[in-house]
């Protein structure tokens, strides 16, 4: 899923990623192969050592590393777009959330998370992080509460539930309208938020699968549907790469 957002990228026009990203790696084998190609990668030192036991689950791990980076960026003064690698950038977003007369003041701005629950109102894939005291200080604090991402199993309730909480009160936070960023739900290519769609959509994003156990499988397959992937068939099977088949970013993107 990274490589086809690097592919999508490429294909969009808008670069490889190799200069203007940092990826979380979840496994020192993913890391060896993300430095390979040529990005900016960090991984969670322990990892390095095997099987953690009180790290039990590696999407916590990782999503802990993630505000850890995050909190580290900011706080030498990067603007910072926190997003999965489900998606799929149709345009260039930074330009908008940089400088949209209607963005431009705003501190958070976040993907919708169409829930009533803690679980929103905003996804954790896509969350644009201005550069500020107020930020940091939020971000200071989000690092202090991972540990809890591994009582709970989730980053997204804590990330909102902060937002919401009175001592951050004085945050300006805004939800991105869901037509520029498409939380994509689709069976055959014409059902669920496919309609939404539109020449003005920035992202597309492959949020959540309906169950299973091929999750990664089932978002793959929701991107072809879009005909949204890029990834040579070659490079990998299924969520597996073939590293040793796919060296350079050129072998592993298909020519468009």
């Amino acid at each position: 899923l990274m490589l086809n957002w690097m592919c999508g990228r490429r294909k969009a026009g808008l670069g490889s990623a190799l200069e203007d990203a940092v990826l979380v790696a979840q496994d020192a084998r993913s890391y060896a192969y993300l430095t390979r190609l040529g990005f900016n990668a960090v991984i969670d030192p322990e990892v390095h050592f095997g099987p953690i036991a009180h790290k039990a689950d590696g999407h916590i791990t990782t999503q802990s590393m993630l505000f850890c980076v995050l909190h580290q960026l900011s706080e030498m003064g990067y603007d910072v777009i926190l997003h999965d690698v489900d998606l799929v950038w149709k345009r260039e977003p930074r330009d908008a959330l940089l400088y949209d007369p209607h963005w431009s003041k705003v501190d958070i701005i976040g993907a919708h998370a169409p829930r009533w629950d803690a679980h929103g109102p905003m996804n954790s894939g896509f969350v644009f992080f201005r550069s500020n005291r107020k930020i940091r200080s939020y971000l200071r604090t989000m690092v202090g509460l991972t540990p809890i991402m591994y009582w709970l199993g989730t980053d997204q309730v804590i990330y909102n539930s902060l937002i919401r909480h009175w001592r951050f009160r004085q945050l300006h936070m805004h939800v991105l309208p869901r037509n520029a960023f498409v939380d994509l739900h689709t069976k055959d290519g014409k059902d669920g938020t496919i309609r939404m769609i539109t020449n003005d959509t920035y992202v597309y994003h492959a949020v959540s699968w309906d169950g299973g156990n091929d999750k990664v499988g089932h978002k793959i397959n929701r991107l072809h549907i879009v005909k949204e992937w890029y990834v040579q068939e070659r490079c990998h099977q299924g969520k597996d790469v073939h590293t040793d088949q796919c060296t350079t970013v050129s072998d592993v993107c298909v020519t468009v």
